[in-house]
C-alpha cells in the first residue's frame, strides 16, 4: 500500500515521490512510502518501507534512515511511526495538522483515505529527551578535573536553551573513579530548569579527583538510569531519543560486579562492549558519545592504543583530544548535536489489514 503523508503548512510545489507525481496539496513537506502488516507467531507486524522525505527546491525533510521503521498500534486504529532525527530548512515552521493520502491503481492517483475520515492526523515536534554526562574523576585527573567540570557546566547551558527551560530535557550526571565512588557521585536524570542547572552546577563542583578509572561500570549505570528515568517520567510522552556523554582520560581499571560474575575489570569490559551498545529506551538505540585524553600516567603507546580501541568498541563516537583546551569545543559540537537530534517527527497512518 503507498502512503504519502503531507504537511499543510508553507505550501509550495514539489516534484518528488516515487510515482514521479505532483505532491497532491503541494504541500512543502512530505513523507512518502509503502506500509505493509504481517502476522508471525499471532502477532500483527506494521512495517512502513522506504520512506522518503522531501527534497524540492522549496524545502527539505529528512531524517535517520532505519533498517526497518515498525509503527505501533494505537487508538483510533491508527498505526503510528517515530521517524528520528527529522529536519528541515525551517524547524520551527514544520508542525500542525498533517493528511494522509493513499494511492489508488485504479484511478491512478493520490486519493485521501476513506478508512481515516478526513484523513488528518496530527504533527508534534517530540521535545522530551534524556541524557546522561559521565566524568572522569580518577586520581590521574589532577588539575585536569577543573577543566572537565568547567566545560561540563558550559555543557549544561547550551541544552538549556533549546529546551526553553521547560524541563523536557532531562540531565544527570556521574562522576566515576572506582565503583563505590561512582555509586556516591550520582545525581539522576532531572529536568534541565534554571533551579536544577544551578543544582547540577553545585554537583559537578563538589567532584574530587581521586581513586582508579570504573568507566564502562558508570556508562552500564547512566544507560540503566535512563531507562529507569523513561518509565518513571517520560513514557507516553513524545520522546526523541536518550544519550550519553562521557569524558576518560584512562583505561578502565577497577570497573567489575560481583553480582552479575565480572570480578575483574577485563571480564568487565567484555561484557560492556556487548552489553552497552545493545542498551535502548522506548526500543531506541542510546546515542553515545566518548572524548577521551591521554593521561599522564599512562607511559605505554600500546596501553594507550589498546584503550583507544576498546573505547571505540564501546561508544558510538570516540573523540580524542590532545590537550583540555579542545575540550570546549568539543563538548560544543556534541551539545549541537544533541539539539538537533530533539525535534522527531511522529506520522499516524491508519490501520490495514495483515497480508496473508
Amino acid at each position: 500500500m503507498a502512503v504519502l503523508l503531507t504537511a499543510l503548512t508553507l505550501p509550495a510545489v514539489a516534484q518528488y515521490n516515487s510515482k514521479s507525481l505532483k505532491n497532491p496539496d503541494e504541500a512543502t513537506y512530505a513523507i512518502t512510502g509503502n506500509m505493509q502488516s504481517t502476522v508471525t507467531g499471532g502477532q500483527t507486524n506494521y512495517e512502513l518501507l522506504n520512506p522518503q522525505g522531501t527534497s524540492g527546491r522549496n524545502g527539505y525533510l529528512t531524517f535517520r534512515r532505519e533498517n526497518h521503521h515498525y509503527g505501533n498500534l494505537g487508538e483510533g486504529e491508527q498505526v503510528t511511526f517515530s521517524l528520528q532525527d527529522a529536519k528541515t530548512d525551517r524547524p520551527n515552521k514544520f508542525r500542525g495538522e498533517m493528511v494522509f493520502w493513499s494511492w489508488n491503481d485504479e484511478a491512478m492517483e493520490w486519493q485521501i483515505d476513506v478508512e481515516s475520515g478526513s484523513g488528518r492526523s496530527e504533527y508534534e515536534k517530540a521535545t522530551y529527551m534524556n541524557f546522561m554526562l559521565v566524568l572522569d574523576c580518577s586520581g590521574s585527573m589532577g588539575g585536569g578535573l577543573i577543566d572537565l567540570k568547567n566545560n561540563a557546566k558550559y555543557f549544561l547551558p547550551r541544552m538549556l536553551e533549546v529546551s526553553g527551560g521547560k524541563g523536557n530535557v532531562r540531565v544527570g550526571v556521574i562522576g566515576f573513579s572506582t565503583v563505590e565512588y561512582s555509586k556516591s557521585h550520582t545525581v539522576d536524570p532531572v529536568p534541565l530548569n534554571q533551579d536544577n542547572y544551578n543544582y547540577l552546577c553545585r554537583f559537578i563542583d563538589g567532584l574530587k579527583s581521586e581513586g582508579g578509572t570504573a568507566l564502562y561500570y558508570s556508562v552500564n549505570a547512566a544507560a540503566d538510569k535512563l531507562q529507569q528515568d523513561y518509565e518513571k517520567n517520560l513514557r507516553g510522552k513524545r520522546f526523541a531519543g536518550a544519550a550519553i556523554v562521557a569524558f576518560t582520560d584512562g583505561h578502565d581499571n577497577t570497573s567489575t560486579d560481583e553480582a552479575k560474575g565480572y570480578s575483574n575489570s577485563k571480564d568487565y569490559y567484555n561484557y560492556t562492549k556487548v552489553h552497552f551498545p545493545a542498551q535502548t529506551v522506548n526500543s531506541m538505540d542510546i546515542q553515545s558519545w566518548c572524548v577521551g585524553k591521554r593521561g599522564a600516567d599512562i607511559n605505554s603507546d600500546n596501553i594507550w592504543n589498546a584503550t583507544v580501541n576498546q573505547l571505540k568498541s564501546v561508544f558510538d563516537e570516540y573523540i580524542p583530544i590532545y590537550n583540555m583546551n579542545e575540550l570546549h569545543g568539543t563538548f560544543d559540537n556534541i551539545a549541537t548535536s544533541l539539539i538537533e537530534r530533539i525535534p522527531c517527527s511522529t506520522c499516524a497512518w491508519p490501520r490495514v489489514s495483515p497480508a496473508v
